[in-house]
């Protein structure tokens, strides 16, 4: 080996590369995931959780509301007009002031 040296000349290059492969990535089904960590992918798959052992309670009742029917309001006699209003119609009997 005569004449082959080693120098300080060399080859190298920098590229980007994936950290994941699209095409599993794409083809992950339900509860499947992968965890990117530090340039590197752990594939996992999520458990689905168990069903409850409780009982399904029946639906609500809708509440029962009971609307009272209207009060029936007097009529005037046919033929006259409604007059002014006296206040003790509306406020009662007037109170008798004693002192």
């Amino acid at each position: 080996m005569i004449g082959g040296t080693w120098s300080d000349e060399g080859s190298s290059r920098i590229q980007r590369a994936w950290t994941v492969d699209p095409g599993i990535a794409r083809a992950l089904d339900t509860g499947q995931a992968g965890f990117i960590h530090a340039g590197g992918c752990t594939w996992v798959q999520v458990a689905r959780p168990r069903p409850t052992p409780l009982p399904l309670r029946p639906p609500p009742r809708p509440p029962v509301v009971i609307i009272p029917p209207p009060a029936a309001e007097p009529t005037a006699a046919p033929g006259t007009a409604p007059g002014p209003a006296a206040l003790d119609d509306v406020f009662g009997p007037a109170q008798q002031a004693t002192r």
